[in-house]
């Protein structure tokens, strides 16, 4: 976090401060960063044991709310998945693009997505329904970890391609 606070300006972190917790995308899309009731909870996965699971339909149905959403959207663990929701909604997390393990987490391995791809998804609605491409991009890794090491962030060099 202080390392991506201090590459921001004091106006881009306004900015960024002045977004709202989530986002409505028309009448049945809710897109939120965690979970719609915490920005920094995971919706689609629990913690067993010190590792990232599927969440549970009772977990997802609290952690949902009251959303009413058709699809919801998040994101937090960078993990790319999809599941149905206990109300019959469709939640998506696309994945990441610009960080796909979990960099700077003490449990380095608990997220691991099995490989450095960036991912996200597309939707598509066509009159046959809802179509939701997952998509894992290869692109230059090397770069990744020599930039964080320009960057004094030998954890998410480490995180990205393991011990150096």
């Amino acid at each position: 976090m202080a390392f991506t606070r201090n590459a921001l300006s004091k106006q881009q972190r306004c900015q960024l401060g002045r977004l709202p917790p989530h986002f409505e995308v028309g009448e049945s899309v809710l897109a939120v960063h965690g979970s719609p009731r915490d920005d920094t909870e995971c919706l689609l996965e629990e913690s067993l044991e010190g590792t990232l699971t599927s969440a549970r339909q009772s977990v997802l149905s609290t952690r949902l709310g009251s959303s009413g959403a058709r699809v919801v959207l998040c994101g937090h663990s960078h993990v790319q998945h999809m599941a149905r929701g206990p109300d019959g909604c469709l939640i998506v997390n696309p994945g990441s693009i610009g960080g796909p393990r979990d960099a700077g987490d003490a449990e380095i391995g608990r997220a691991e997505t099995g490989s450095p791809h960036a991912r996200f998804a597309v939707l598509t609605w066509r009159s046959a329904g809802l179509t939701v491409e997952m998509i894992a991009l290869e692109y230059d890794w090397a770069t990744v970890p020599r930039r964080a090491k320009e960057n004094n962030r030998i954890d998410w060099a480490r995180a990205f391609l393991g011990p150096i």
